[in-house]
Parts: structure tokens; C-alpha cells; sequence
């Protein structure tokens, strides 16, 4: 009995043995593929951490396990991934022994050993060493989160918070439910409407409308276009009046003429010409009679005789017959091309519009803004964007584009409107005549026209301009000069 359990016991330990040992074992195997199973028997242990042991000798040597630093009051930290471990001092978690305590740039953290899963060791508490535990051990232009550094334009700013005007960083937005500026991811616009911000499509966080802009690109968002006149960020389709496509879009929300000046996508007032050649940018057409950039509104048909049968005499069918915008079959006012005319759906023809009132006022970069009589939305979708009726920062715009929607039309100033056309035909423009107020008397210079920041100052130059005296007369008087001219009847 004693003999079969003696040859049982011997054959146990020659199989342990041969599983351990180094020649058996490949220097690249992994640690996960030891099975040893037995949790108490301290035999082993200690073969299976001295087989494998590196032996290291101070803090920082590499190391496999716990069994490598722990003779030197340390432990070993093994990333499981990379396979490496190293050496770290032993602390207290507690902070009872100050001899063990770590030092500002280190944590007192608790390490799992090598060989967890065979629970040869138990987890021990070491100095891990980070890059921060406070902002002062960070650049002037970072924040210490999570122990690390990391650009204060990233992560969040904790902030308190009412709008987004709170917030200082402009890549950061009001919370509205923790009213706190922070970081928000994002994919689309519609993400951060509910946070009156657009999503940066380069960062893919929500952040503040940019406020200032010269091209469409500055505005960060596909959503938004660049307003040339007032130089903001607006949402495509609203707020701005000006950009364009083709020159169809320039006259789908006004009367007046405008083309679409194609280099910049804006509509513009249709400038000068000699000859075909200055209208390449717009409509690549010169009107010999106004000698501006027009739309061809005439079409030509032609009948032409076979030549066999031409004798050299003008017929009335091979004279060219010319059809105005005015006589064409539409079906809604796009179709109609020539100013002041609709479309009038009970007859399928263009209708010149004499009842329709509106001013027309050129501005610097001669793009024009019209104001319509009636209680309508300018922009189609102000549904969409109900809520910012009454968000102060969006509300002359609001006013000015979904007058309907928002409910302003009571608000909206009851003045009796005139158009007057200046004789020049270069100069086609438009312009308002009123009797001069009281107010216009007063010596100051007008902040703003409509939603539109004016600064007199900034265009000074246009004050001698003739296609620009009236309206710089009505909201420029002190820095044109005119505070002392007499009332022009």
C-alpha cells in the first residue's frame, strides 16, 4: 500500500517538474497558458515564480511578478498587454507610515500581480507614477483631469452658466440641464439645436455660433453661410438674404433687380458694364441700354427660310419675335423674370405688381434688403426654428425673417412707404423717400438698420457717394457731416 502511494507521489512531482522547466518551455510563451491549479501547495509557487523570475534589483528594472521586486520592498506593475512590467515602490494606502508614502507626482494605487488568475500573490499597494494630480503641475494651457494633462479646449470647463454667452470659451456651450459650459459631442447640427450651437465638423463637439466671418468656410458648419453685410454666421435659408446659387434664388424673396454674383454666391445690385466680358462673374450678359449685368429676359425665335427658296426679301415670318417676361405662362412667381411682376394663378401669366410697397436700400458691397408690407415669413422653414423667436440674441433676425411665426407683425413699424427710382442707369438702385422726422434731425449716427450693424465710421467713404447720400443722410448724419443740411424735399 505504502509502495503504490510512494511511486503515485514520485510520478506527481517528475510531471510538475517537467511543466516548469525552462528547456520544456518556449522563452515567448504566454502567462495566461500555465494551468497550475493548485492555489496552496507553496512548492509551486515558487518554482513557477522562480522559472520565470527576471530578478530585478532595484525600483524601476523590469520584472514578470510580485516574487521579482518584493524582496526590495517593492512590486511589480505588469501590463498585460505589452507583456513588461517594472519595479515600484511598496506604499500605505492608508497613510499611516509617512516612510511609505508616495511622493506629488505619484498615487498610492493597489496592483494586481502577474499571475492574478493563479492567485499566487495578492494585489499589493504601489507608488504609480502620473502626470498630474493638480493644474499647477500642467502647462498655462492645460488642465489636469484624470491625472493627465490635456488642452483646456478639450475638456470640459465647469463653469456656471445661464447661455452661451457665459461661457468664455467659445469651443465650449451651455448645459442647459446642468447649467455648466461643457464639451458636447456631436455628428450633426441638429445635435446642438437643442444648445443654440452648431456641431464643429473638425472637433465633432457642439459649439458657439462664430460671430465674426469673411467666407462661408470661417463658419466651421455646412448649415451656416457667411452674411457678407453684417460679417456673422447665419443659418442657410433664414437669416441670410444673400446667398445664392443661381440668380433665380435672388429673386425668389424680392422685387427689385439683383443677380447672383457666382465668385462669392451673394446677391448683389447688378453692376456696370461695357461689354459681355465685365459680366463673367454674374450673368455674362451686358444690357447695352442700362449697361449693367442683367438676365437676359428675352427670348428670340427665329424662322428661317430653306435657302433654295430664298429669294433676298424680308418676310414676316423670318423676322425674330421677341416674348416679354411679362407675356410668358407660369406657374408661380419664380417663372415671372421681370421685376415687379407675379404670377397670377387665375390666368397662368405674369402680372405686373403695382400695389406691392417695399424699400430698397444699397449698402456698401451693393447688396440690398427688402421689407415687405404685408405679415408673411420670409424664410420657409421658421417652424423649425420656433424657439429662438424670443432668444435675445436672435431676435432682430427672428423679427425680420419669420415675422409671421414669431408673432411680431404688431411690433413691426407702421411706416408708409414710396419707391423712388434714380434716373442714372447705372445706378438702378432703389431708394426710400420719406418726409424727414424729428429724429432724423438729431446729430447721431444710427448703430443699426433692421438686424444689420451699420458703423458709420468704418464707411465714411461712401458719405460723398451719390448712390449711397440718402442712406448714409438718414443713418450717418454726424459722421457725414449732414447734421446742419437742410431737409431735402
Amino acid at each position: 500500500m505504502f509502495l503504490y502511494l510512494f511511486i503515485f507521489i514520485n510520478y506527481l512531482l517528475l510531471s510538475l517538474e517537467g511543466l516548469i522547466n525552462v528547456s520544456n518551455i518556449s522563452s515567448n510563451i504566454l502567462l495566461e497558458k500555465l494551468l497550475f491549479n493548485d492555489q496552496s501547495n507553496d512548492r509551486i509557487r515558487y518554482k513557477l515564480s522562480t522559472k520565470f523570475s527576471i530578478k530585478a534589483n532595484a525600483v524601476g528594472d523590469k520584472c514578470i511578478s510580485h516574487f521579482d521586486c518584493i524582496h526590495f520592498n517593492a512590486g511589480c506593475a505588469f501590463d498585460q498587454q505589452s507583456k513588461s512590467g517594472v519595479c515600484l515602490f511598496l506604499c500605505d494606502q492608508n497613510k499611516v507610515k509617512t516612510i511609505n508614502s508616495c511622493n506629488e507626482r505619484e498615487i498610492c494605487k493597489e496592483i494586481s500581480d502577474s499571475f492574478t488568475n493563479k492567485k499566487l500573490y495578492l494585489p499589493l499597494p504601489m507608488c504609480l507614477p502620473i502626470e498630474c494630480k493638480n493644474n499647477e503641475h500642467c502647462n498655462n494651457n492645460e488642465l489636469c483631469q484624470n491625472n493627465r494633462c490635456i488642452d483646456n479646449k478639450i475638456i470640459t470647463k465647469k463653469l456656471a452658466c445661464e447661455i452661451n454667452e457665459d461661457c468664455t470659451d467659445d469651443e465650449t456651450i451651455c448645459n442647459k440641464d446642468e447649467k455648466i459650459c461643457s464639451s458636447i459631442q456631436c455628428s450633426i447640427d441638429d445635435d446642438c439645436t437643442y444648445y443654440d450651437g452648431i456641431c464643429n465638423k473638425n472637433t465633432h463637439t457642439c459649439i458657439q455660433i462664430p460671430q465674426h466671418c469673411k467666407t462661408n468656410e470661417d463658419c466651421i458648419s455646412e448649415a451656416y453661410v457667411c452674411d457678407t453685410l453684417i460679417q456673422t454666421c447665419v443659418l442657410e435659408g433664414i437669416f441670410s438674404n444673400y446667398h445664392c446659387q443661381d440668380h433665380n434664388d435672388c429673386q425668389k424673396s424680392s422685387l427689385f433687380p439683383s443677380v447672383c454674383d457666382k465668385s462669392r454666391n451673394v446677391c448683389i445690385a447688378p453692376p456696370s458694364c461695357k461689354s459681355n466680358d465685365n459680366c463673367q462673374k454674374t450673368t455674362n450678359y451686358c444690357d447695352i441700354n442700362s449697361l449693367t449685368c442683367s438676365v437676359n429676359e428675352f427670348k428670340s425665335l427665329t424662322f428661317n427660310r430653306p435657302p433654295k427658296f430664298n429669294t433676298g426679301k424680308v418676310k414676316e415670318y423670318e423676322t425674330q419675335v421677341h416674348l416679354q417676361s411679362k407675356d410668358y405662362v407660369c406657374f408661380s412667381d419664380i417663372d415671372c423674370a421681370m421685376k415687379n411682376h407675379f404670377c397670377d394663378k387665375s390666368t397662368n401669366r405674369c402680372k405686373e405688381n403695382k400695389n406691392e410697397e417695399f424699400v430698397e436700400i444699397a449698402n456698401t458691397i451693393s447688396e440690398m434688403l427688402t421689407l415687405k408690407t404685408s405679415c408673411t415669413d420670409v424664410a420657409g422653414n421658421c417652424k423649425k426654428y420656433i424657439k429662438n423667436c424670443k432668444h435675445p440674441k436672435y431676435r432682430n433676425m427672428m423679427e425680420y425673417a419669420c415675422s409671421k411665426t414669431c408673432q411680431y407683425c404688431t411690433d413691426l413699424p407702421k411706416l408708409r412707404k414710396h419707391s423712388k427710382k434714380i434716373n442714372s442707369p447705372s445706378e438702378n438702385i432703389i431708394i426710400s423717400k420719406k418726409n424727414i422726422s424729428k429724429a432724423e434731425r438729431i446729430c447721431k449716427d444710427n448703430i443699426r438698420f433692421r438686424h444689420h450693424v451699420i458703423n458709420c465710421e468704418d464707411r465714411k467713404n461712401l458719405c460723398k457717394q451719390k448712390i449711397y447720400y440718402e442712406f448714409m443722410r438718414v443713418h450717418c448724419s454726424k459722421t457725414c457731416g449732414y447734421c446742419k443740411e437742410e431737409a431735402i424735399k
